[in-house]
């Protein structure tokens, strides 16, 4: 299953019209030139996550954890956004709850990293991603 998803992010991520046989660079396509948290979340995160935060994306059932809700995590943190768990998570990932399963959400900060080696670069996506995931909160 994690193959599956993987794979199309890939595809997404790769764009259409590649014929078989055909080198692709993805590294050109994966590296934004916008590092606002709201195109990137939805260069990386909306497949999963949905356009809206609420974990309706159109991989969403392809994965075995339906991803979260997004604009719940004031709510479900004491009406608090947890704005260093969540970049946490996003630059190291979870620890695996055996309970919830495994942990299918890739960590970004790595993933930023091998896209751009800029340290710098990674962390100024991450913080836009925190930035932004704050700002679609509900209220």
């Amino acid at each position: 299953m994690r193959t599956g998803v993987l794979g199309g992010l890939l595809l997404v991520a790769a764009g259409a019209g590649v014929q078989a046989g055909q080198a692709v660079d993805l590294t050109s396509r994966l590296v934004l030139p916008a590092m606002s948290g709201r195109d990137t979340y939805s260069y990386f995160c909306a497949s999963c996550h949905g356009p809206d935060g609420r974990g309706d994306g159109p991989l969403a059932q392809e994965l075995r954890t339906l991803p979260a809700d997004l604009r719940a995590l004031a709510a479900s943190n004491g009406g608090n956004y947890p704005s260093e768990r969540v970049r946490e998570v996003l630059t190291h990932g979870r620890a695996a709850i055996p309970a919830h399963g495994s942990v299918e959400m890739p960590i970004w900060g790595p993933i930023f990293r091998a896209l751009d080696p800029s340290d710098e670069a990674a962390r100024v996506r991450i913080a836009g991603l925190v930035t932004y995931l704050g700002s679609i909160q509900s209220r």
